[in-house]
């Protein structure tokens, strides 16, 4: 086996467009992990949402959450790593968007708190599958009563509105905050140090695995770091632009098996 470590991307690359995973692509990870291989999904969603679709799959072994920011025992719920945006650099941006009445979300461990219901939210609910705690009013009181470092904050705009919407953060928030995107509409907002491609150096090192025998496959802007520091950079042919440029290699789209494809040619 060339590459005993899969790293992939959820939502555009291992899902297909109707949010299901095919047999093949689950047949060739559950062969990888027999072979003695470690596959992940590594995925913007909450954790519990990434567990519950890894479930589904009836797959063992990680999954990573929060842009890496999180990694989870499937079965056991056991965290492996567990990295946060600092308490008052979180609320800052809190602040920063509830000013603008922008529809925001805060995750905290598992939960995640939402300031108003609408649309956006029926739509992130539904393909989640997780339901959030709507707080219509002070909810920057709210949370900051929490008291507890915050693992992400997203934003969900007019995909007209959201290069400018991203510039405004990154000028503001860029020496402490990442600010990246996986889909039109989504604004991700994580701390400096927590990206897809750290959480593969971390696992990489947790299990003695040389990077150089790791792949990373992805589709959209928050994937770039995954593909920066894997040792086989893979983009699906729906991702993006900036995302192949990146790549190593192209492999076919989420909805005709592209992870499977990369899987059975490198990963037995």
């Amino acid at each position: 086996m060339k590459y005993k470590l899969i790293m992939s991307d959820f939502d555009g690359t291992l899902c297909k467009t109707d949010k299901t995973v095919s047999d093949r692509t689950v047949n060739a990870i559950n062969k990888h992990v027999a072979n003695g291989g470690l596959f992940v999904i590594c995925t913007g969603r909450m954790t519990p949402s990434a567990v519950l679709q890894a479930k589904k799959m009836k797959i063992k072994g990680l999954v990573s959450g929060y842009n890496g920011g999180v990694i989870a025992d499937i079965e056991s719920g056991k965290i492996v790593r567990d990295e946060r945006i600092k308490r008052e650099t979180a609320l800052s941006v809190v602040k920063f968007l509830q000013e603008r009445n922008e529809h925001i979300h805060v995750y905290i461990g598992d939960d995640f708190f939402v300031n108003k219901r609408d649309k956006y939210l029926e739509m992130y609910e539904w393909i989640t599958e997780i339901k959030a705690t709507v707080i219509e009013n002070n909810f920057y009181e709210y949370i900051a009563d929490k008291n507890e470092d915050i693992q992400k904050v997203l934003c969900i705009v007019d995909y007209r509105y959201q290069e400018k919407l991203m510039d405004e953060l990154r000028e503001k928030f860029a020496d402490k905050l990442i600010i990246t995107t996986s889909a039109k509409g989504l604004i991700e907002i994580i701390d400096k140090n927590i990206t897809k491609g750290s959480a593969l150096l971390f696992l990489a090192d947790y299990y003695k695995i040389p990077v150089e025998e790791t792949i990373g496959l992805g589709d959209s802007d928050n994937d770039i770091d995954l593909l920066r520091e894997a040792g086989l950079a893979v983009a699906v042919a729906n991702g993006s632009e900036t995302i192949k440029k990146y790549a190593n290699e192209i492999t076919d789209s989420n909805d005709d098996d592209g992870v499977a494809k990369i899987i059975e040619k490198y990963g037995y």
